[in-house]
């Protein structure tokens, strides 16, 4: 289970680099008045903290479903939190349920985020922080996400929280 974690892990990184040493090429066939465009990442960032913003909410208000729609839904989806990895959207759903099954167990959700970084137009990486405030107690930890662009929408597509 360690390796698999670790393999998860690695194929992070390695996309983050990938994404981060893109290079432009020059073509010499091409018209040397051509310029390149750079990319802002800007709207895209306050896309994705929308996102989040709706998460908190949808979270807050004991609804699990609607904050997995943050989520892509795919079986592709990759989870690791305190009890492993986990893939696909609708064991992470039903994951959340289990562990979170009342607004009690939900509380009150709060995300920080520490950094956000663009590695291409279609991909960012995200370090944050969460608290959850509860009646009993209050749980706090970390989070990194790998954000992709699907179909115009953000989703995170890797999850790694500890707390």
């Amino acid at each position: 289970m360690k390796a698999k974690l670790f393999k998860s892990l690695i194929v992070l990184v390695c996309l983050s680099y990938a994404c981060n040493n893109e290079q432009a090429t020059t073509d010499v066939n091409q018209p040397s008045s051509m310029e390149i465009v750079s990319y802002d990442p800007s709207e895209d960032f306050e896309a994705i903290k929308a996102v989040m913003a709706m998460q908190e909410k949808a979270w807050s208000a004991a609804d699990p479903t609607t904050f997995m729609e943050g989520y892509w839904k795919s079986e592709a989806l990759t989870f690791v939190g305190s009890s492993g990895l986990t893939y696909g959207w609708d064991q992470t759903l039903s994951n959340y349920k289990k562990n979170y099954p009342d607004a009690d167990a939900m509380g009150q959700l709060k995300f920080e985020i520490i950094e956000l970084k663009s590695l291409s137009s279609e991909y960012c990486y995200m370090i944050g922080g969460f608290e959850l405030y509860r009646q009993t107690d209050t749980l706090d930890g970390y989070f990194t996400l790998l954000w992709q662009k699907i179909e115009e929408e953000w989703k995170i597509i890797a999850d790694q929280s500890c707390g």
